[in-house]
Formats: C-alpha cells, sequence, structure tokens
C-alpha cells in the first residue's frame, strides 16, 4: 500500500490535530516500538500525558554505528523545551532577575549563550524583548558549522540496515541533514528571530573554535569587553555551569537558567502542541502521529521554506480531508479577513 504525501505549513498543523481522533493521537518516533505521548482534548486545549521515556536506551541500542541518528530521551527533552511546553525550573527567579536588571541599570543588553537559542527563550518568553539581547558572532559560527553536515550513501545504507522494514520512511531523508544538524537548524531559526527583530550582534574576540571550552572562553570575553568599552551593562543568560565559571573569573554579571530534566505530563494550547510536532518532526527527521508520518526533512526540502512540513498517510479517506481542508483553509486566508 502507497503513501499519500501532502505539503503543510507548521501553522496548519492544526488541521491534522483536528482531523484525527482523539483515541488515535499518539506520537511516536515510527522506527522504534513504543509511544511517547497521548494527545488528549481539555478544556485549555490538550493534555500530554508522557509515556515509555524509560525505552529510549534500549530502543537506541538496536541501531549500533548509527545509534547518534536516532532520537534519545535529550532530544526528547530538547523538544519540549524549545517548544515552550516545558518550563525552566525557576522561570519565576530568572524573571526577577530580569526585571532587577532594567530597573537598576540604565543601557542593560541579556547576551544568550548558545543553548539558551536551541530552547527558543527569547520566543517562549515575554520579559525580554528581542532588541534587548546581544549575541556573540561566535555563536552563530558555532550553530552554522553543525547546520550542513549531511547523509552519504554509506550512511543511509548502514541506517536502513537496521530499519529494514523502514526502508520506505528513510527514504525522505537521502542526502538530507544528519540529526545534529537538523537541531542546529532549529537554534539558527532562533538567531534569525533575534536578528530580525533588532537585536545587537557583536564581533567576537580572537577566532571562533569549534572546541566548546574555547567557545565559551570567547563568548564571554567578547561580551565582557564590549561591556567595558562601550559602557554597556551585559547579563549573560546561561544554564551552563561552565560557562557561569568563566563569568566569576571576568567578572561579569549573569543570571542562572536551571532547566527541567524530568519530563511529566502536562497541559497546552494549541499552538504549543503545533511547535511540538513542528520540532520533533525536526529533531528526529520524522515522527508518526496517528496514522500520520510528518516530515520534517524530505525529498525536495529547500531551506528557503523552512516552515513547509511534508505529511504522509495510507489512509486515501484521510488524505482527501487534509487536503479539502487545506484547501479550503487557505482560499479563506486569501481574502484577508478582518478579525
Amino acid at each position: 500500500m502507497s503513501y499519500n504525501s501532502s505539503k503543510v505549513h507548521y501553522k496548519e498543523l492544526n488541521i491534522l490535530i483536528n482531523l484525527i481522533p482523539e483515541n488515535r493521537r499518539l506520537i511516536k518516533y515510527p522506527l522504534y516500538d513504543f509511544h511517547l505521548i497521548n494527545v488528549q482534548n481539555a478544556s485549555d486545549g490538550y493534555r500530554l500525558e508522557i509515556k515509555n521515556t524509560d525505552q529510549f536506551d534500549d530502543s537506541i541500542s538496536k541501531f549500533g554505528e548509527c545509534r547518534e541518528e536516532v532520537p534519545n530521551y535529550n532530544d526528547f527533552r530538547s523538544a519540549m523545551m524549545s517548544s515552550g511546553i516545558l518550563k525552566i525550573a525557576n522561570l519565576e527567579q530568572v524573571e526577577k532577575a530580569v526585571e532587577r536588571y532594567e530597573k537598576s541599570k540604565s543601557g542593560v543588553r541579556f547576551a544568550l549563550d548558545t543553548n539558551m537559542l536551541y530552547n527558543n527563550f527569547v520566543r517562549n518568553h515575554s520579559f525580554i524583548d528581542a532588541e534587548d539581547v546581544i549575541l556573540a558572532d561566535t555563536v552563530k559560527e558555532e550553530i552554522k558549522n553543525m547546520s550542513n553536515k549531511k547523509y552519504s550513501k554509506d550512511n543511509m545504507k548502514a541506517f536502513k540496515g537496521y530499519a529494514p522494514n523502514n526502508k520506505e520512511l528513510l527514504e525522505e531523508l537521502w542526502n538530507r541533514r544528519v540529526k545534529k544538524s537538523r537541531k542546529a537548524s532549529l537554534a539558527l531559526r532562533e538567531w534569525m528571530h533575534l536578528i530580525e527583530n533588532d537585536a545587537m550582534v557583536i564581533e567576537a574576540v580572537g577566532e571562533s573554535s569549534s572546541e566548546e571550552g574555547e567557545s565559551d572562553q570567547i563568548i564571554v570575553e567578547s561580551l565582557k569587553e564590549h561591556d567595558d568599552n562601550i559602557s554597556q551593562f551585559t547579563v549573560l543568560l546561561t544554564a551552563d555551569d561552565a560557562l557561569i565559571d568563566l563569568c566569576k573569573m571576568e567578572n561579569m554579571e549573569y543570571i542562572k537558567c536551571d532547566m527541567e530534566h524530568q519530563v511529566s505530563s502536562t497541559n497546552c494550547d494549541y499552538k504549543h502542541l503545533r511547535n511540538l510536532l513542528y520540532d520533533m518532526a525536526n529533531m528526529f527527521g520524522f515522527i508518526k502521529f496517528g496514522p500520520v508520518i510528518i516530515y520534517g526533512v524530505y525529498r525536495g526540502y529547500t531551506s528557503n521554506k523552512p516552515n513547509l512540513l511534508k505529511v504522509k498517510t495510507q489512509n486515501d479517506k484521510l488524505h482527501e480531508r487534509i487536503e479539502k481542508e487545506l484547501e479550503t483553509c487557505r482560499k479563506l486566508k486569501e481574502l484577508e479577513i478582518e478579525k
């Protein structure tokens, strides 16, 4: 039985969600035997029942040399963070600290390390504006260095060897980005959002390095030099203990953001659910939502349209309904009716 496919903008994922019966809204990685999330209706949107995360290790071990290309628990947690569903553990303290700096210092800017971009920190929180953010350009270089690694013919042959019953699913990943590069593309998305909304970028002190410790040193030294020379007060937001140690040595202000490590069942609204499906599809390469496969990367994918996903199903009736609903919604959007 062949697959039917449709191209869907990530904001149109809610059409898909509404078309799938509640009792079939299970999210899983198709190469694993267990599902991760059961999506149920709730008064404030959706209830996400988190399932079976303890089964990651056993499933990963079956992929041998390709184990780095299948999702692990940290990838799942990262998708929950970047989508805005999983919150910073000490969020209230972070927000209060930001408010204190804004009241006590004129011209304060908040710097972000690379991991904060991976977590979509600014877009997920309203208490810092993009125009108040400062970034060292070495952060962008760090992300770019990870962004363009692709599967080779041998990579894909090995991958298929560990998933002989899912070769057709993996075909879409041919010559596409590997997992680390897919994750980096999400961080680059946050970088572009910040730049387009007037975040400041400063030149790094010294040459960029691929070594994590050296890169951290460059980030802190660059921000400190800017702070001293421009008389602008800079505060670094980070969850990285090593970066905090560097801040202490350089006498630079920082705010520690404690990341949640345990993913538990929770509620979310429709925007966060569609963001989760989008981020999981991009990080994992593809996910299964009920009877539908959602691809974040696929044959024909272009970085000029990063928000476009491919949706595949073997259910002819569901495919027809998806196409019909998409057509209707797109025609309504073209009318530009004011709300």
